[in-house]
């Protein structure tokens, strides 16, 4: 295979892995034979997987299909969007238990926190990151890897609004209504108070600073490193699933 297109292949399997566990049919059938704790921990070992490999292939594919740099009165632009998206997928994580995305919840609230900026933070904030690092990006390996998880992060969340309007009916479509897909558009309309960052916001600022002063780092070998830390995220999210597992059944 041309290395060219190494790293978008790694990209779609990746996709189609996820979407594929994640759609409701599959998931429901498995997690009824499994169980819904090594169901989960299935998911986070094949995400892992196949994140692993697109870490390969980003740092296989060296610099093949070389792009021309950005004009530098973007760069900033783009930079700024960029740190914006991470600013919003951290507090996202943060937020992710009080969530109705979280696993287990039995109720929904109203939107609080970073939820009145966008009811999908962590994917949407990840879409904005990658799209601003896919144009920023100097090779097609690099390129790829952003365009395919931004375009995954967006299309992720849309997935995420039809499964939970399935799952909680008209709770869920009331919740969207006091939020919404895109950042700061409800609280523009007036339908969502303005979030005070607070403590979060100061850890999630202090992450992504930390963030930037690692980033010639995370982004050695066309990203791979970055790549290979949500991959070693998701064998510890698959580890610590599988144990509680084995605790709940006495093993």
């Amino acid at each position: 295979m041309n290395s060219v297109w190494m790293v978008p292949a790694a990209v779609a399997a990746f996709a189609a892995a996820h979407l594929f566990l994640g759609l409701p049919p599959t998931r429901a059938a498995l997690a009824k034979r499994l169980g819904e704790q090594r169901f989960v921990a299935l998911f986070s070992a094949v995400a892992a997987v196949a994140l692993g490999i697109v870490a390969a292939s980003l740092a296989l594919s060296g610099d093949a299909g070389p792009r021309a740099a950005m004009p530098a009165p973007w760069r900033p632009l783009l930079s700024i969007v960029s740190a914006l998206g991470w600013l919003l997928a951290i507090l996202g994580l943060m937020n992710y238990a009080r969530s109705p995305m979280a696993l287990f919840r039995t109720t929904i609230r109203v939107p609080s926190g970073v939820e009145c900026i966008t009811r999908h933070p962590f994917f949407v904030g990840f879409g904005l990151f990658s799209l601003a690092h896919a144009a920023l990006a100097t090779s097609w390996a690099t390129c790829s890897f952003f365009l395919g998880f931004g375009a995954f992060a967006f299309a992720g969340a849309a997935v995420q609004d039809w499964k939970l309007a399935g799952k909680w009916g008209e709770a869920y479509r009331d919740y969207c209504r006091q939020t919404s897909y895109w950042p700061f558009v409800a609280q523009l309309r007036g339908i969502a108070p303005r979030m005070v960052l607070g403590r979060q916001g100061a850890i999630a600022l202090a992450a992504v600073a930390l963030l930037v002063l690692i980033h010639p780092w995370l982004s050695a070998a066309n990203g791979a490193p970055f790549v290979g830390a949500f991959a070693l995220g998701g064998v510890f999210a698959s580890w610590r699933r599988w144990r509680h597992w084995r605790k709940t059944k006495g093993h």
